[in-house]
């Protein structure tokens, strides 16, 4: 499946009208369950040394085949002379599967309100323009894409209503916008686990806000609060939300409301699925 996408990433480009802005969104579909690879991939990495992170022949093949058909498509970029021109930009929408590979030392993995399951690489790259070699340790979010997108393509965002920002500016190296800028995560629904409804549940209802390097998360089956500082906890162990009760009442205060600005939709009913797991 991935060569067969990859092929077509590589078709549409050479027959779409490069005179004109266009987009391609490339989804590899790896690395993801079921985990499926070529045979010869999957026996030269059962034939490496695995570790306690990462031990799954399988799943190393399928990134190393995800790898190479980004490479096909990044090749063509290339040979159709349009590098100069074109806007890339690799990324994930959450964390592998923690039982597959795990995301030490942040914890848990995909599905997962903590910072395993949330916190993804981005890379961009354009030749000539943003090329270099630059870490930058400022969180975004793939909601920030589409204002991106739309400024580098000429749209006019004046009469939109977006949830993101254009991330050229951070790309110019303007940061003072973004540092004190907070970032949302609202999941209100029931994410079971890898073992069945009602036995293991990866996420119930939550509301996360993070701003700097605190992030509050508030649950809605009890209505309790974690409070994190990612800076000096980044496997978020110590619970602070007793020994900063000021700041957890701001962050939640803030949370709350933008949840009211968002018309967000918010959980009335518990699970009782989740109800009979507790009790179990």
């Amino acid at each position: 499946l991935m060569d067969r996408l990859g092929s077509e990433a590589v078709d549409y480009l050479r027959k779409v009208d490069k005179s004109k802005p266009f987009f391609l969104y490339y989804a590899t579909y790896a690395v993801h369950t079921p985990l499926q690879a070529k045979a010869d991939l999957i026996d030269k990495y059962r034939k490496k040394p695995s570790t306690s992170a990462h031990d799954n022949s399988v799943y190393a093949a399928m990134v190393e085949n995800m790898d190479w058909n980004i490479g096909r498509v990044l090749d063509e970029v290339q040979a159709l002379g349009i590098e100069e021109n074109t806007f890339i930009v690799f990324t994930s929408d959450n964390g592998g599967v923690y039982g597959i590979s795990r995301q030490w030392p942040l914890r848990a993995g995909k599905g997962s309100f903590y910072e395993g399951g949330i916190r993804i690489p981005m890379v961009i790259y354009q030749k000539g323009k943003y090329e270099k070699r630059e870490i930058c340790n400022i969180p975004v979010m793939q909601l920030d894409l589409f204002p991106t997108f739309l400024e580098i393509a000429g749209v006019r965002q004046s009469d939109l209503l977006l949830d993101g920002v254009s991330l050229l500016p951070l790309l110019a190296g303007n940061e003072t916008d973004f540092k004190g800028r907070p970032l949302f995560w609202h999941f209100p629904a029931y994410l079971e686990g890898y073992q069945g409804l009602g036995k293991d549940f990866r996420a119930t209802p939550y509301s996360i806000i993070r701003s700097g390097d605190w992030k509050l998360i508030y649950y809605y089956e009890d209505k309790s609060m974690e409070l994190f500082n990612l800076k000096n906890d980044r496997m978020e162990r110590n619970n602070l939300v007793n020994l900063q009760p000021t700041l957890a009442k701001e962050l939640y205060t803030r949370l709350m409301k933008w949840l009211i600005d968002t018309r967000a939709d918010i959980p009335t009913e518990l699970n009782p699925a989740y109800i009979k797991a507790k009790k179990q």
